[in-house]
């Protein structure tokens, strides 16, 4: 499947979309390229087993959900990554299978973009005040493309809402008879507003906490049965990739992306911005936007 590169980036330099004003109050202050009006819907599609399928995103730059009322360009920057043959770390395919949770999506668009291209169960997921404010908006808006697979659901961070955590797992399991997750979204969520305390580590508890429960059920279930003589044990799955996408904004930025290699590692290289969408960005320009896709570390 591709975005449409004619809506995204039409022809014959780097353009915002033509149904986004040429400015806006916050996005065009951060030199975003795709979306530059934080108030206006951003417009695309993906091409999903040779269908053409139309994604509106809507934004707000509310106070109150910001920054995660606006679409960031590294949120656009991993939905292409999918979208691309060459470079996606799960086959369309695959993807019919797969289980997928976002955490800060935020707008949702990539979880959205993964549901449109036929993701069995996508969770979107943010903070209650985001999810009420943009999430949920646009996943009811993309309903005829991501047909029930896009859920958006309220997960804050930390110790304090692990229960949280396990409510998204019980919705999975219950619409799809599994509780394995296939893939785990992180992208552009190192932004830290003056005078608040970083939420770093409350963001890393949670993001282990997904990897303790995804398949433990079906693991402890599978236990219990009685088995054949010679029959192997049930096997714990594989954990699932992680894919972060990070955006290079300040010291803070790369506090978080430390704390995740501490745990996590490369599967690939990070990969760059500009190899995603090499009309957009260029190799010599320090946009800071890499996409990195990790495994737990054993």
């Amino acid at each position: 499947g591709n975005l449409t590169k004619a809506e995204v980036q039409p022809p014959p330099q780097p353009q915002p979309l033509p149904s986004a004003p040429p400015t806006g109050p916050k996005n065009s202050a951060n030199k975003n390229k795709y979306a530059t009006d934080a108030d206006a819907p951003f417009l695309t599609s993906v091409l999903s087993f040779g269908q053409r399928l139309p994604i509106t995103i809507h934004q707000t730059s509310s106070e109150a959900t910001w920054p995660g009322g606006a679409l960031w360009d590294p949120g656009v920057v991993a939905s292409k990554l999918f979208c691309d043959v060459s470079l996606t770390p799960v086959r369309q395919s695959s993807l019919r299978s797969s289980n997928v949770l976002e955490l800060g999506a935020g707008c949702g668009m990539t979880g959205i973009v993964l549901a449109a291209m036929g993701a069995r169960w996508v969770g979107v997921t943010d903070m209650d005040v985001v999810v009420e404010g943009i999430t949920m908006k646009n996943v009811e808006a993309n309903a005829d493309v991501v047909k029930g697979r896009a859920r958006a659901l309220k997960l804050p961070w930390g110790k304090d809402n692990f229960g949280r955590v396990e409510e998204a797992f019980d919705d999975m399991l219950e619409r799809t008879k599994t509780d394995r997750l296939d893939l785990v979204l992180a992208v552009d969520i190192a932004y830290q507003r003056p005078g608040v305390e970083p939420h770093f580590d409350k963001f890393l508890e949670t993001l282990l906490r997904v990897y303790e429960l995804s398949g433990s059920r079906v693991a402890k279930q599978g236990s219990g049965r009685k088995k054949k003589k010679q029959q192997a044990p049930p096997e714990h799955p594989p954990p699932p990739l992680f894919v972060y996408g990070h955006r290079r904004r300040m010291g803070l930025s790369e506090d978080l992306l430390h704390l995740i290699y501490e745990r996590f590692e490369d599967v690939t290289p990070p990969i760059p911005a500009h190899e995603i969408d090499p009309k957009t960005f260029r190799k010599e320009e320090k946009h800071g936007i890499n996409v990195h896709v990790l495994r737990l570390k054993v």
